[in-house]
């Protein structure tokens, strides 16, 4: 007897998985399934007398031995079912229009076109194809490329334009939006994101060699707050603080009239004042809005306290809750918007930083993308408290990271000199 687990993702499984039944049972009959039954062979044998290489033999063999009993399984079931994925696969109407979604998603495809590939006029095609597979067309294909998108940004770091033109999407902002409809979140917020948003402008060597040539002792390993666009802002934050040179705390910043230890200051500050909501923690010692200049303990040392803080009280929140209390107007936003706010501000001072000191800055088009949908949902009331300067004109030709910082009131181009 050979027994063994498959383990498959229950978050988002393919319908035909779904449409099992809780046992598939495959009647030994002589001649039935040779396929199957070599598979069967060729695992039990591997896994009787492993070899060199068992290691990825055994792997492959599992695949091909799920993919057998499901082409088993589809191919006793086709002349009984008349709707699910045994009957879909079946007719090789809606079996090609399938294959067709399937090997190319990022097509525009159209009912008509999909009918006409299936011999079928529109309306037929779009009634049979709701019937078997369960759902329009149309509605399979963006599930299948959201899928797909899922995928690619948990296993990839691929940049968001290129995962959304795989999905079929010509913009960036129109793909976030079918993404969100369908995960309930942001590409860059979700956890698939991580991936993607951590390892684009900056990696750990990176900020081990700016900590190593500053004398700095290493800090411990970051919390991670599930937030993919708020790790990735500390993150920066924290890179840009360890790059400045011994000589640049007193530098200009484009925070006009504010050095770059009074930024520093400001946007630890800031970051106590989120926890501080979420938690009912006292809030920053100092105001972040009047900071004084002078520090009385190592600066990377100092914003690491209020990273803490931070990442601790947001990976305690409640993802599936209405709103959370935040220190922006209107003091509740919903979890999500509430974590791309805390982010927003660490991922700006963190570009102010680096622009004083000369650092390359971790403000990605991609990054920009995510960070401006905060932006525009929090950033107008806060003008009127001095928190953002007005938003300065767009131009020809800006990326969108330029976009982010103009509508910030922030000058790409700005320079110390």
């Amino acid at each position: 007897m050979l027994c063994g687990a498959y383990r498959l993702s229950r978050a988002r499984a393919h319908p035909l998985l779904t449409g099992l039944p809780d046992v598939v049972h495959l009647p030994a009959r002589l001649g039935s399934h040779p396929t199957l039954r070599a598979a069967v062979e060729l695992l039990g044998d591997e896994l009787e007398r492993p070899g060199p290489g068992s290691d990825a033999v055994v792997p492959a063999l599992l695949d091909t031995l799920l993919l057998n009993i499901l082409r088993a399984w589809l191919r006793d079931h086709a002349g009984h079912a008349a709707t699910g994925w045994a009957a879909a696969l079946a007719g090789p109407a809606i079996a090609d229009a399938l294959h067709a979604l399937h090997h190319d998603p990022a097509h525009p495809w159209t009912v008509e076109e999909l009918g006409a590939r299936a011999g079928l006029s529109r309306a037929a095609f779009a009634r049979r194809f709701a019937m078997v597979v369960g759902q329009p067309p149309l509605a399979y294909l963006t599930w299948w490329r959201m899928t797909i998108a899922g995928r690619l940004l948990a296993t990839t770091d691929l940049p968001l334009r290129l995962v959304a033109r795989r999905g079929g999407y010509a913009s960036e902002f129109a793909f976030a939006k079918a993404f969100k409809r369908e995960y309930g979140m942001s590409p860059g917020m979700s956890s698939l994101g991580a991936s993607t948003y951590w390892n684009k402008a900056f990696r750990s060597d990176r900020v081990n060699t700016v900590t190593e040539k500053k004398g700095h002792t290493p800090m411990s390993t970051p919390i991670v707050t599930g937030w993919a666009v708020l790790d990735y802002s500390h993150q920066a934050l924290r890179a840009a603080v360890q790059g400045v040179p011994a000589g640049g705390w007193e530098l200009p910043t484009p925070c006009a009239q504010w050095n770059v230890t009074q930024v520093l200051q400001h946007a630890a500050g800031d970051q106590i004042g989120f926890a501080s909501f979420l938690t009912g923690e006292p809030g920053p010692a100092d105001n972040p809005f009047a900071p004084s200049g002078t520090l009385a303990e190592e600066p990377a040392a100092y914003l690491e306290a209020a990273l803490e803080r931070s990442a601790k009280a947001w990976a305690g929140v409640d993802r599936a809750a209405a709103e959370v209390p935040v220190p922006v107007p209107p003091n509740k936003l919903t979890p999500e918007v509430g974590a791309g706010a805390c982010a927003l501000d660490a991922a700006v001072h963190a570009w102010d930083i680096a622009m004083a000191t000369g650092q390359p800055t971790t403000l990605t088009r991609e990054y920009a993308v995510e960070l401006l949908a905060v932006a525009r949902q929090i950033v107008e009331p806060l003008r009127a408290y001095g928190a953002y300067a007005a938003a300065l004109e767009p131009r020809d030709g800006d990326d969108e990271v330029a976009e982010l910082l103009r509508y910030l009131g922030r000058d790409p181009e700005w320079s110390a000199a």
